[in-house]
């Protein structure tokens, strides 16, 4: 993640001021220690160690089996300590009970305990303690942990609504057949980005981002180079060319 924030500003010949997280400074740190061993001028790369709310929405034309995969994949891995996990998953009424039952049997089997045991499947969370986890349900915030919010819709404009109804936008994930509420939501959903029958924004050749209150800009691509430039046009007019070198 670190190489991936700053490597376009280094291209773009900027210098870089990272914020490492608090739980993880370590990894940070040592990319600035390579960093100096590789000559790369002092100041250029500098180290300070000192919310999303992403909505799926699953219509009753989905393969369920198939959903609830993505679905415990999403938001269970790392703990549910990612960025883009989903948030708020809303199911079609006519498939919400089954859905339900699906996921509650899916996580039922799941081992939590120490990373060094070849039977856990999950970890404990960095350092967030279950009491603080348990009070951002009640109050409706982002969740950085492993809790699924399901919420039951019956129709197109009540859950796009919903889902909308947000400041923070950075992925949504879709899951149907129709072709045509793909090419509608896809548009009128109000993120960054948006996964079609799959649970993964985050891919090599596309350009990652949100908008709303999830960020500036992009990374990746081009498009995150271009963040670190500005655009400037120099027009001539009447002139011979000569060159002076």
């Amino acid at each position: 993640m670190v190489t991936r924030k700053i490597g376009p500003a280094l291209a773009a010949v900027c210098t870089v001021v990272l914020k490492s997280p608090g739980e993880t400074p370590f990894s940070a740190n040592a990319l600035a220690v390579l960093a100096q061993r590789a000559d790369v001028p002092p100041g250029v790369i500098n180290i300070v160690t000192c919310l999303t709310n992403t909505p799926q929405i699953d219509f009753d034309d989905a393969d369920c089996d198939f959903v609830i995969r993505e679905v415990v994949i999403d938001i269970f891995k790392s703990s549910g300590q990612t960025c883009v996990r989903t948030n708020r998953i809303f199911v079609h009424d006519r498939v919400f009970d089954e859905f339900v039952q699906y996921l509650k049997k899916a996580i039922s089997n799941f081992q939590v305990g120490s990373g060094n045991e070849p039977s856990t499947t999950h970890g404990p969370l960095i350092s967030t303690p279950v009491e603080k986890v348990a009070r951002l349900v009640n109050e409706a915030e982002e969740i950085f942990g492993p809790v699924a919010v399901i919420h039951r819709f019956d129709s197109e404009k009540q859950v796009l609504a919903a889902a909308n109804d947000c400041e923070i936008g950075i992925a949504a994930y879709l899951f149907t057949q129709d072709i045509n509420r793909i090419a509608q939501l896809s548009e009128q959903i109000q993120s960054g980005m948006v996964a079609i029958n799959c649970g993964s924004v985050s891919v090599a050749p596309a350009p990652f981002g949100g908008i709303t209150k999830s960020g500036l800009g992009r990374e990746g691509r081009k498009y995150g180079l271009d963040d670190y430039l500005q655009l400037k046009p120099v027009i001539t007019g009447n002139m011979s060319y000569r060159s002076h070198l």
